[in-house]
C-alpha cells in the first residue's frame, strides 16, 4: 500500500511539472479516471471480476491513460483546443496498437492470459474513447 502511495504521488507530481498547473495535471487525468469507471462497468456486465492475473493491467491502464492525456493537454494548450487532429490521430493509433496487442492474449490456452488480454482490450478502449470523446471536449470548453 504503500508503495502503491509513493507511486501515485510520483506520476502527480512528475505530470504537474510537466504541464505546470494543477488545473491541467486533472485534465490530463481524467482519461484513466473517466476510463477506468467504464471499464469497471463493462467488466462488472461481462460477469468477469479482477483477479491476480489482469489486476496487472491495473498500472499499465494508468500509464497509457494519463500519457494520452498529457499528449492532448498539451496540443490543446497550443491553439483553442479545437485542433487536436494530429494527436488525436496519434493517441487513437497507440492505444489501439495496445488494446489489440493485449487482446491477442484473450486466443491464448492459458486462462490468467485470457483474462489479462480482455482487461487490457477492455481497458485500452476505455481509456482511448475517454482520451478522444471526453477530454477534447473539456479542453474546447476551457
Amino acid at each position: 500500500m504503500r508503495a502503491a502511495r509513493c507511486a501515485r504521488l510520483a506520476v502527480v507530481s512528475g505530470v504537474c511539472v510537466d504541464v505546470r498547473g494543477v488545473g491541467a495535471t486533472r485534465r490530463a487525468h481524467l482519461p484513466v479516471g473517466v476510463g477506468g469507471l467504464w471499464l469497471l462497468g463493462e467488466v462488472g456486465a461481462l460477469g468477469r471480476g479482477f483477479n491476480l492475473a489482469n489486476f496487472f493491467s491495473v498500472p499499465i491502464l494508468i500509464g497509457i491513460g494519463v500519457d494520452n492525456g498529457i499528449h492532448l493537454v498539451h496540443r490543446g494548450r497550443e491553439g483553442d483546443g479545437a485542433h487536436l487532429g494530429d494527436t488525436t490521430r496519434g493517441v487513437f493509433l497507440t492505444s489501439m496498437t495496445t488494446a489489440i496487442g493485449f487482446g491477442c492474449l484473450s486466443f491464448a490456452s492459458h486462462r490468467g492470459l485470457q483474462s489479462l488480454g480482455q482487461v487490457m482490450a477492455i481497458g485500452s478502449l476505455a481509456v482511448l474513447a475517454a482520451s478522444l470523446l471526453v477530454l477534447p471536449a473539456l479542453l474546447r470548453r476551457r
